[in-house]
């Protein structure tokens, strides 16, 4: 053959043949946005190298059109693709057929003129599939398109329906903006009391370059099969150098099979968006985990003296040391110290601890580029200067304005009034008696008189002790830190003879995730292929800052339906690694 052509309807196409890619003939014809009449004939023309061009016909039936579209294509649309053999990644038409898939790159905007044909893969079963072709171009745009197939043999014909996406490889501020993304990319295996279980938990976690002015407003970044994990950055001044954020992408306790994409989303303040995406393409061993750790989790921490340790990997592997912040809802924080490469044992060198604060230290195994980090990380978290046991007592708690839901984690009782008795500061404090089904209120505005006179017409109790283990809410006019009593830190497992049936405002003193907490209610462990001991029916947690509820249920954490559902409502999730740390209050409902 010399030259093909494709024409009727009014269009048509001049083929060209692929030499570097495919070695086959293609005339692409575009239709437009209306189906073509079963009737139309369409005029093939081919010419061989030598002899007269034949001049067959060939009719196309609109039925036949497929229209079942494949979704969650990776790299998304408008992405900055910086692998240099990217994974296309696709989820299956939802309709049941069976499937076989292409993938198609040309050079963008000549999507089917086969002179700019980049690169194509068909018949494929799966959902994914790496690029093999030449090296992409940086600062070029592609365009990819994304075919489901479906055969029929009767007519020897191939039916496909295209999902085509634009991205630019290695390129600076594409999807409409020019603000920086992350610049580095921890690939993590995670274990330690901080996970809450003794399962490990998979990770990814994007460092984000901050600068003092630079208008960054925030993330999100979207995984497979997950929920996009969202946040805004830090509105505190940044020193003029480089600062850093850090957003964390929990992907559960089970290991995920690789390579798969995921993207990044950088928005500024000024509306722009910075999208890019990268690839997971495999993990740490599970034998390099930093081992022999001497320092004990939860634990009140007078001193951070040395901390010794065991690199079980070659001498070349790096091992590094963090300390990061735990915030108040318990889930982890942003980095605060990190020194790498170190050595056992590592001391630690970052600005002063703040007493009655819980922290967290990090040491993991490093292999990878300084760009894409495969870690096997330990964490142990502390309570440092905290009076008590047990990873901080609750002794001192942060109240910003507005509510908070704030808990004892002590067995000592709080003096509602000595605590809580200074009206330039609080409105009202409140506490739920689940024996009564009512709750007890007090307000230091008031006279004991009036608050007594006030309460019994509103059938509430007058409040004047918490009890240790108990939950309660604070509607404060400004922040401040209020300081608890002193004593032994609230046990989890103490609830599993106390807690009654109904919902219960509580507290606990030692750092467990809510699956933790769930599990050990139970006086049995999770039975075979679940996760939680359905021992509650849901726990509810408070975020001041963002006005919002963190909702966990173990019913929809066994079925792998609790990401989807908080997702749905907009609630806040836990993730793996979030717990109901000392000072915290949360709901629990048991049936």
């Amino acid at each position: 053959m010399s030259a093909l052509s494709l024409s009727g309807g009014g269009q048509s196409a001049t083929g060209v043949y692929g030499a570097n890619t495919d070695q086959t003939w293609h005339a692409d014809m575009q239709m437009g946005t209306t189906a073509p009449s079963a009737s139309t004939v369409y005029t093939a023309t081919v010419m061989p190298k030598t002899g007269t061009a034949t001049t067959p016909t060939f009719t196309v039936r609109a039925a036949g059109f497929n229209t079942a579209f494949v979704s969650n294509v990776q790299p998304a649309n408008g992405a900055n693709v910086t692998a240099a053999q990217p994974v296309f990644s696709w989820s299956a038409p939802a309709t049941g057929a069976a499937y076989t898939y292409g993938v198609e790159v040309y050079a963008a905007g000549t999507m089917g003129n086969t002179n700019n044909y980049v690169w194509s893969a068909y018949n494929l079963g799966g959902t994914s599939v790496t690029y093999a072709g030449p090296p992409l171009v940086p600062g070029t745009t592609y365009q990819a398109n994304i075919q489901s197939q479906q055969y029929d043999n009767t007519a020897n014909a191939t039916y496909g329906a295209g999902v085509m996406v634009t991205f630019c490889f290695q390129c600076s501020g594409t999807g409409g903006g020019t603000s920086v993304n992350f610049d580095q990319l921890f690939i993590s295996r995670n274990t330690g009391a901080f996970t809450g279980t003794a399962a490990e938990n998979f990770s990814v976690a994007l460092r984000f370059p901050r600068a003092q002015g630079d208008g960054l407003a925030g993330y999100s970044i979207q995984c497979p099969n997950m929920a996009p994990v969202t946040g805004q950055f830090g509105v505190a001044p940044i020193a003029a150098g480089p600062g850093y954020e850090w957003a964390n992408v929990m992907l559960g306790t089970t290991q995920p099979a690789t390579p798969f994409n995921c993207t990044s989303a950088v928005t500024t303040t000024a509306g722009a968006t910075n999208t890019v995406t990268f690839t997971v393409d495999g993990f740490a061993a599970a034998a390099a985990y930093p081992a022999q750790i001497s320092l004990a989790a939860n634990t009140n921490v007078t001193s951070l003296g040395p901390v010794t340790f065991a690199n079980p990997m070659p001498s070349t592997t790096v091992a590094q040391a963090n300390i990061f912040s735990i915030n108040p809802d318990g889930s982890l924080g942003q980095q605060l110290w990190f020194v790498a490469p170190v050595t056992s044992p590592v001391s630690f060198t970052g600005a002063n601890l703040v007493p009655n604060t819980n922290y967290a230290l990090a040491l993991a195994t490093v292999t990878g580029s300084s760009a894409k980090m495969l870690v096997a990380q330990v964490f142990v978290p502390f309570c440092y200067q905290c009076n008590g046991t047990g990873g901080g007592t609750g002794s001192s708690v942060n109240v910003v304005p507005g509510w908070n839901l704030l808990g004892n984690s002590n067995d000592v009782s709080v003096d509602v009034a000595t605590v809580f008795g200074d009206k330039t500061k609080v409105t009202t404090v409140w506490k739920w008696v689940p024996a009564t089904s009512r709750w007890a209120f007090y307000a230091p505005s008031m006279s004991s008189t009036a608050l007594a006179t006030y309460a019994a017409s509103k059938q509430y109790d007058v409040l004047t002790t918490i009890a240790g283990g108990e939950g309660f809410w604070v509607n404060a006019l400004n922040g401040f830190s209020a300081t608890l009593p002193a004593g032994t830190a609230i046990s989890s497992g103490s609830f599993a003879a106390t807690l009654g049936t109904g919902w219960s405002l509580i507290a606990t003193g030692d750092n467990m995730t809510p699956r933790a907490f769930d599990n050990v209610l139970s006086p049995t462990p999770p039975t075979a292929g679940t996760l939680a001991a359905p021992v509650l029916t849901t726990l509810w947690a408070w975020d001041s800052g963002k006005s919002n509820w963190y909702f966990y249920a173990p019913s929809l954490d066994n079925t792998n339906g609790l990401g989807s559902y908080i997702a749905s409502k907009q609630y806040l999730d836990f993730g793996t690694t979030g717990t109901l740390s000392p000072g915290v209050g949360f709901w629990v409902n048991k049936p």
